[in-house]
């Protein structure tokens, strides 16, 4: 019952802390500790069941994670704001691979259906339920949803977004390199001081491990077999030790 009742605190505290954080590694860092609670409650149960639960949970956590933080090592590397979420504003527009893979690893996160997310999270809730822990079941459900307010934010941010001055750029800035082209300077941005859609993506290995675990993402939230399989060997292994 304390590891029950430290699993729902985690759970509540790492969700309700990455509402209020405009930095995306921050915002991350509180819903991986959520995440952590969602694990923990597969423990709690003690089953064979929940030991597979959390060992899926966990391969789940890596691919959909993985593509997060490489679109933001992605899109610092393309800026100066940093990690900032306004980072982000208009990224469907300028770079729309990598808005697509922070989609999905965002809409996968939140446990959406049709992601590798939700199926995680449907196997943890079984897992609780069979476990007569249905109590933290509940408050992991309720956790999930606490957690659409800064997932979903975050890709409005990319998609309805704006990339000019409104969006948190300095304006000087901006008009500095709207400025460029007429007095001879740099021919790699548009009128608008963004870089033109035919040149070539910054940090292209950070682009290439969040499209590839983006597209894990998905497929394994159609086809989750090879998965199950995976978590069943490393449950029996697991419960041969103990």
């Amino acid at each position: 019952p304390l590891l029950a009742a430290v699993a729902a605190i985690t759970m509540l505290v790492g969700n309700v802390g990455a509402l209020g954080q405009s930095s995306l590694k921050r915002m991350l860092g509180y819903s991986g500790v959520a995440q952590a609670g969602y694990m923990l409650g597969g423990v709690v149960v003690g089953t064979q069941l929940g030991v597979q639960a959390t060992v899926l949970y966990l391969a789940v956590y890596l691919a959909m994670n993985l593509a997060g933080f490489a679109v933001i090592c992605a899109v610092e590397a393309d800026g100066t704001r940093g990690d900032d979420i306004s980072a982000l504003a208009g990224l469907g527009a300028r770079r729309p691979w990598l808005a697509w893979a922070m989609t999905i690893a965002m809409l996968s996160l939140a446990g959406i259906p049709g992601t590798v997310g939700f199926i995680g999270k449907f196997q943890l809730i079984h897992a609780l339920v069979s476990g007569d822990y249905t109590w933290l079941a509940i408050v992991l459900v309720i956790g999930s949803m606490i957690s659409l307010g800064y997932y979903l934010r975050v890709v409005a941010t990319m998609w309805m977004g704006s990339s000019t001055s409104e969006a948190g750029i300095d304006a000087s800035a901006l008009s500095t390199r709207r400025l460029a082209p007429i007095a001879g300077g740099s021919a790699d941005a548009d009128r608008s001081g963004w870089p033109r859609a035919d040149q070539s993506a910054p940090a292209p290995e950070a682009a290439f491990v969040a499209t590839l675990f983006a597209a894990a993402s998905i497929f394994f939230g159609i086809f989750p077999s090879p998965l199950f399989h995976l978590a069943a060997h490393a449950g029996h292994a697991i419960g041969g030790i103990f």
